[in-house]
């Protein structure tokens, strides 16, 4: 957290920091240029696997939707992480685990539905989704 580093009282120039893989690129961007100011020397290892960048970049960077639909684990950092870039690019979003879960939904007044999903959800769950959400409309 940001407030963290306003405490932190390192002493040597050796500085290496890195992140965990599902964090938000947004989130750690603001840590890194936060460190690298109070720290000129840190070395920076940005580890945000791919597939986690990709995804979090397509949500931010999508046309306005209606409702972002997020499938993955709702205890899955990396589909949590996704579920608060598509709220703070202001576009309403949802988390569901399965198809059962979207079956629950009321759609009806939605004119435009994004999908995406947690780098590890298998993709046959995305498909069964999506083929859904194109019977019902």
């Amino acid at each position: 957290h940001l407030e963290d580093i306003e405490n932190l009282k390192l002493e040597s120039n050796l500085i290496y920091i890195t992140n965990q893989t599902t964090l938000s690129m947004m989130q750690t961007k603001t840590i890194y240029e936060e460190m690298k100011k109070k720290y000129p020397s840190i070395q920076i290892d940005d580890r945000i696997c791919n597939a986690t960048t990709i995804r979090q970049l397509a949500v931010q960077q999508q046309e306005p939707v209606d409702l972002c639909i997020i499938v993955g684990d709702a205890a899955s950092s990396n589909t949590k992480k996704l579920k608060e870039v598509a709220q703070e690019a202001g576009i309403a979003s949802i988390l569901v685990e399965s198809l059962e879960d979207v079956k629950k939904l009321d759609l009806k007044h939605l004119q435009s539905i994004s999908i995406t999903s947690g780098a590890s959800t298998p993709s046959h769950l995305v498909d069964e989704i999506e083929t859904y959400l194109h019977r019902i409309q």
